[in-house]
C-alpha cells in the first residue's frame, strides 16, 4: 500500500511537470506587420503600422558562415499615426528614422565575431525581412524569407507575406494591410 501511494504521488508530479513543459502557448499570437514590396524599383518593407507609435523593421542574410552576420535595421518614428508606412530597405536614414549602420566586431570566448550592415542584396544568398512584435514567452511570428531575384515577381499593388517561417507568398498589398488593421 505505502509503495502506491509513492508511486501515485510520483506520477502525479510527473504528470504535472510534462504538462507545464508541453503546454500550449496561451498569451497572443505574434503578429508579422511586415510585407515586402517594390517601390519605383526598390527593395521597400510596408508595415501595416495600425497608428502605432514606432516599429522596427530588420533585414538579415540567412546562411554564409557562422562567424559573420549580415543585417539592417531600422527603428521608425512616424510623424503622426499611420495605417500603413513604406521603408525603403537599405535607403538613407530619413526624419524619425534610426538606422544600427555600427559595424563591429565583437570577441567571445566562442570566437570573432562580425557583424557587418547590408547595403544591398546579393543575389547569392536569402534574406529575411521581419517587422514583429513578439509574444511574451517569445514566440516568433514568421518573417518573409525572399532573394533579389524574388523582387521581379511582386507586381504593382501586390506584397510579399509570409506562409510560414520557410515560405513566403504574393498577395494584394490592401488584404495584407487590412488583415493587420482591420
Amino acid at each position: 500500500m505505502l509503495f502506491m501511494r509513492r508511486f501515485s504521488g510520483v506520477a502525479g508530479v510527473l504528470l504535472v511537470a510534462c504538462g507545464l513543459l508541453s503546454a500550449c502557448y496561451m498569451g497572443p499570437d505574434p503578429i508579422q506587420y511586415g510585407a515586402l514590396a517594390v517601390v519605383d524599383g526598390k527593395a521597400t518593407a510596408v508595415v501595416a503600422n495600425c497608428g502605432k507609435e514606432s516599429f522596427r523593421v530588420s533585414v538579415y542574410r540567412d546562411g554564409g558562415p557562422m562567424n559573420e552576420f549580415y543585417s539592417w535595421y531600422v527603428k521608425v518614428t512616424p510623424a503622426s499615426p499611420a495605417r500603413e508606412v513604406e521603408v525603403e530597405l537599405f535607403g538613407k536614414e530619413r526624419p524619425g528614422w534610426e538606422i544600427d549602420n555600427d559595424e563591429r566586431v565583437i570577441v567571445t570566448s566562442t570566437g570573432t565575431h562580425k557583424y557587418v550592415q547590408i547595403k544591398a542584396l546579393d543575389p547569392a544568398y536569402v534574406y529575411v525581412l521581419s517587422s514583429a512584435e513578439s509574444g511574451p514567452e517569445g514566440a516568433m511570428a514568421p518573417a518573409v524569407r525572399f532573394t533579389a531575384d524574388d523582387l521581379a515577381s511582386i507586381g504593382p499593388g501586390q506584397v510579399m507575406v509570409p506562409v510560414d517561417h520557410k515560405h513566403s507568398k504574393i498577395v494584394p498589398r490592401e488584404s495584407f494591410v487590412t488583415g493587420r488593421c482591420g
